[in-house]
Order: structure tokens, then C-alpha cells, then sequence
């Protein structure tokens, strides 16, 4: 279930395993303006799932710095 919608705002925003930098990653990415469901948020991170027009949904972790959410508030 997702809680919000995002917009990659960097030129490449690389999806991580776990919320938290690994400068050894560097696929998969997403570009500038792709758009993504919002499946949680944790310290500065969301977590998300992408679907592409050519492939699976993909899932990991971006940093804030990398997006613009809309997230629901809590009930």
C-alpha cells in the first residue's frame, strides 16, 4: 500500500537496498520528473516503487534531498 506520490527531482536519484548512502550503487536510477509511489518514510528517506513503461516495479530507497513528495497525513 502507498501513502503518497513523488517526482524525482535530481538529474539521478539511485534506488538503495537500505535508507542510507552506498557510493558503490549505481543502478538501478531514476531521472529528473519520473514519478513514484511513496511506500514509507523513514529519517530523511522514502521508500518507493517504480514502474517503468518497460519493465517490473522497482523499489528502494531515495534520499529527500532527491524528490518532491506528496505523502497522506496520518488518520
Amino acid at each position: 500500500m502507498w501513502i503518497g506520490a513523488g517526482l524525482v527531482t535530481a538529474a539521478k536519484a539511485v534506488l538503495r537496498r537500505e535508507p542510507r548512502d552506498d557510493p558503490n550503487r549505481t543502478r538501478p536510477y531514476l531521472v529528473e520528473f519520473d514519478a513514484f509511489a511513496v511506500l514509507e518514510r523513514r529519517d530523511g528517506w522514502a521508500r518507493v516503487a517504480f514502474v517503468g513503461a518497460d519493465g517490473p516495479a522497482a523499489t528502494g530507497w531515495l534520499r529527500d534531498d532527491e524528490v518532491a513528495t506528496s505523502v497522506a497525513a496520518a488518520p
